[in-house]
């Protein structure tokens, strides 16, 4: 039977009952996990997917249970990137929290609406900009390719003859020709709208629409130049595998120089690995050439990759910059979403902002 602490899960506030209601459904699928302190709750751990998170202390050793948003994953894609992380972790990859499972053998409990996980809680902290070196770059770029390596042999869905066509750069030329077709203008007249309305009482929100207004106009004068390179690349064969598709600098944790973790997966999906080695060293190191040098070097040393991919890379991280700020002023102004920290969100416009001016 499951130890709880001192015989139960103890609600913390008058707002917690119902969640420790729910986290005692959810240890009771682990009858082998004794808890040994109360959980804490660390709601979306700054993050911005809609995921919860809870630090558990185990006789196992500390845990992350994660619920997942109700949205996203499906069960079969849960079950799906679980396998893959079992897979990697068979071929020698230490630093992936394969999920704890069940004595029903399911790596995941469906509760409340929601999919939940247990896993281990990784060590270190995503603190690369704290203390940026050479030798954490290489360590990052060499996980990353030993990662790759080793899901290379996965099987996925899609038809075996290979290279194919990359699906997300396809997917971002449809999404460039969307936001000329009209969504950008939407965009753009939703902004002012927002004064007045429930957003307005948020903190910062006037640079919030500064940094809007500003992003937008960056668009319209690097769109044409990113367009062209989309659709000379969208078409171009690649080798597609298992990615990541979602590794940037927080989902990185160092342990001094040494990765000793990678964390969320949701958006694992089949993609060429340029996806994933742009989106990581545009986000460690932004446009320093230097860095992006010595970053594919320490790649390439575990994972060569062919000439057409090294022009590949830079296509995918031009277009990412491009496309990102983008999705999060249709995410704010057109979809309402609202953000717990809109300060962080702001900032991370203003950085693509600073990208942009770079690519003009």
């Amino acid at each position: 039977m499951i130890t709880l602490f001192n015989g139960k899960l103890k609600a913390t506030g008058p707002a917690d009952p119902e969640r420790m209601t729910n986290l005692q459904s959810i240890f009771a699928e682990y009858p082998n996990v004794a808890i040994a302190t109360e959980p804490k709750f660390l709601a979306n751990a700054g993050g911005f997917s809609g995921a919860a998170f809870w630090r558990v202390t185990t006789d196992q050793g500390d845990l992350c249970l994660r619920r997942w948003p109700a949205a996203h994953p499906t069960p079969g894609q849960l079950r799906w990137i679980h396998s893959v992380l079992r897979h990697a972790a068979a071929k020698g990859i230490d630093f992936l929290p394969v999920p704890l499972t069940t004595p029903a053998g399911t790596s995941f409990v469906q509760h409340d609406g929601h999919l939940w996980e247990l896993a281990p809680w990784m060590p270190g902290k995503a603190d690369f900009h704290d203390n940026p070196s050479t030798e954490t770059l290489s360590a990052v770029m060499q996980a990353l390719a030993s990662f790759h390596e080793a899901v290379v042999d996965f099987p996925h869905d899609l038809p075996a003859v290979a290279p194919s066509p990359s699906p997300g750069l396809a997917q971002r030329l449809e999404m460039l020709c969307k936001l000329r077709g009209g969504e950008l203008e939407r965009i753009r007249r939703a902004i002012p709208s927002v004064h007045g309305s429930s957003l307005a009482d948020a903190s910062g929100c006037d640079r919030l629409d500064d940094t809007a207004l500003r992003l937008l106009g960056l668009f319209e004068t690097a769109q044409d130049r990113v367009h062209d390179d989309l659709a000379a690349t969208a078409s171009v064969p690649l080798p597609l595998q298992v990615c990541l598709r979602d590794i940037w600098h927080d989902h990185v944790l160092f342990t001094r120089s040494r990765v000793t973790g990678i964390v969320d997966f949701g958006a694992m999906r089949v993609e060429s690995v340029c996806g994933d080695i742009a989106r990581l060293l545009g986000s460690l190191v932004e446009d320093d050439a230097k860095g992006w040098k010595q970053g594919l070097a320490a790649y390439e040393s575990v994972q060569p990759l062919t000439d057409v991919e090294c022009r590949m890379v830079r296509a995918f991280d031009r277009s990412s910059t491009l496309l990102s700020g983008m999705n999060w002023l249709r995410w704010i102004y057109l979809d309402d979403r609202r953000f717990e920290d809109m300060a962080t969100v702001t900032g991370r416009l203003a950085k693509i902002c600073r990208r942009l001016t770079r690519i003009l």
